[in-house]
């Protein structure tokens, strides 16, 4: 739980800085420490170090988070623009299994997250979006997954859930099936082009979760009547296959 110390206690540490200098850190990405990643075994020494200077069991769950994400080490095969080391896999595994060798807090990388949305909000987010999203993403400060099928069907191409677009809003009914359960943010596939079947007329969405309904026993999480403004649309409007085929 993020506000609780890593050894499930109150906090007696100050309060995880903001984003905003985390944000900062991406955009002059050398001032990332500069690991060398090149070198396997030599990043290990180094990695053990900085876990030894930095791992403390006084410290919050969203600190230690906070931690990791500005070392680069949330997601570090990821470009160091977007937060990472611009790393190799065999790299990440050194950074699990140092982690694990200690009994450390994993990054906050499960679910669909890091992933999926990760994934899609490098590619098609506009640069507003990915200062928002990404920041938190990295540092668990909220928890992100993918809606993409719904019930009866795990064909996004099946979408029923529906966005109608005025020249403002997008009003957005329908239910969409949640894997994450625990999530507070998400992207969400809908309808938006009124007839349209198939892989045709999709549409990327931003939204909150905190305030839908959810069902804990089917999976599901249902949108009524929910409205968000234009600025939520990830990628390309009506053209959210694009984004379907990339993730």
């Amino acid at each position: 739980i993020p506000g609780t110390t890593v050894s499930g206690l109150p906090s007696r540490s100050p309060a995880a800085k903001g984003v905003d200098g985390y944000v900062l850190l991406m955009d002059l990405a050398a001032q990332r420490p500069r690991w060398p990643i090149n070198e396997p075994e030599e990043f290990r020494v180094e990695l053990q170090h900085w876990i030894s200077e930095n791992w403390d069991l006084e410290i919050t769950v969203a600190e230690w988070w906070d931690r990791l994400a500005r070392a680069g080490l949330t997601a570090p095969t990821w470009p160091r623009s977007q937060g990472g080391l611009a790393a190799t896999i065999g790299i990440q595994a050194v950074v699990e299994e140092e982690l694990a060798k200690i009994g450390a807090i994993a990054p906050p990388i499960m679910g669909l997250g890091i992933r999926m949305v990760g994934a899609a909000i490098r590619q098609f987010a506009t640069p507003e979006q990915f200062e928002e999203i990404i920041p938190h993403l990295l540092t668990g400060q909220s928890f992100w997954t993918a809606l993409m099928s719904e019930p009866g069907s795990d064909d996004p191409a099946a979408t029923a859930c529906v966005a109608t677009f005025d020249w403002k809003h997008a009003t957005i009914n329908g239910t969409k099936t949640v894997l994450d359960l625990a999530a507070t943010h998400a992207i969400m596939l809908a309808r938006s082009t009124p007839g349209s079947t198939g892989r045709d007329g999709l549409t990327w969405l931003i939204v909150e979760l905190a305030y839908q309904p959810t069902d804990l026993a089917s999976g599901t999480v249902e949108f009524r009547d929910v409205r968000v403004l234009h600025d939520r649309v990830l990628g390309t409007r009506d053209d959210g296959w694009a984004i379907a085929k990339a993730v």
